[in-house]
């Protein structure tokens, strides 16, 4: 899992920037990383949305099961 870190973060049907954007997703947010590829990360959202979203988006750093739990929890959490 991975932490979404821009405002406002473009999911994509292919891992290009020209590719139709199927959802998005906002700061806060915790997307499950599904597959990388040249700099783009295939990735479920928490409405069930998948698409490619290019990691300039995310946090660096995956998180842990545990991690993403606490972070779920707290008050900075983006419920959405």
């Amino acid at each position: 899992m991975v932490l979404i870190s821009a405002a406002v973060a473009p999911l994509h049907a292919e891992p290009k920037a020209s590719s139709e954007q199927v959802s998005q997703s906002v700061a806060g947010h915790i997307a499950t990383i599904l597959a990388t590829r040249d700099g783009w990360r295939r990735v479920r959202l928490p409405d069930g949305y998948e698409g490619w979203m290019h990691e300039g988006y995310l946090d660096s750093r995956p998180m842990t099961d545990r991690e993403a739990a606490a972070w779920k929890e707290s008050a900075r959490y983006s419920r959405g």
